[in-house]
C-alpha cells in the first residue's frame, strides 16, 4: 500500500472539531475514497488493503474481540 493513501484520506478532514453527524459523513467519504484509491470494487475490502496501510497491524484472533486497540503508535485491527 502506498503511504500517500493515508495522506489523501487525512487531507479531506477539516482542521476543526467535528460534530457527530459530520464525522459520520466524513467517515463515509473516507471509506469511499479508500475504495477508489485501492481499486476495490466489491463489498468486502480485502485484508491486504488494510494490512498494507502504514502502522497498521492485522492480527487474526479467536475468540473474536469486538474492537481494535492501539499498541504504541500502531493501530491493531483484530479479527478472526
Amino acid at each position: 500500500m502506498r503511504p500517500e493513501v493515508i495522506t489523501r484520506l487525512r487531507d479531506i478532514v477539516p482542521q476543526r472539531p467535528l460534530g457527530y453527524h459530520e464525522a459520520l459523513r466524513l467517515a463515509e467519504e473516507q471509506a469511499q475514497l479508500l475504495l477508489e484509491l485501492t481499486d476495490t470494487t466489491h463489498p468486502a475490502v480485502p485484508e491486504r488493503i488494510i494490512a498494507g496501510l502504514p502502522r497498521i497491524e492485522v492480527r487474526r484472533m479467536a475468540p473474536f474481540p469486538p474492537q481494535g486497540h492501539l499498541t504504541g503508535r500502531r493501530q491493531v485491527a483484530s479479527g478472526h
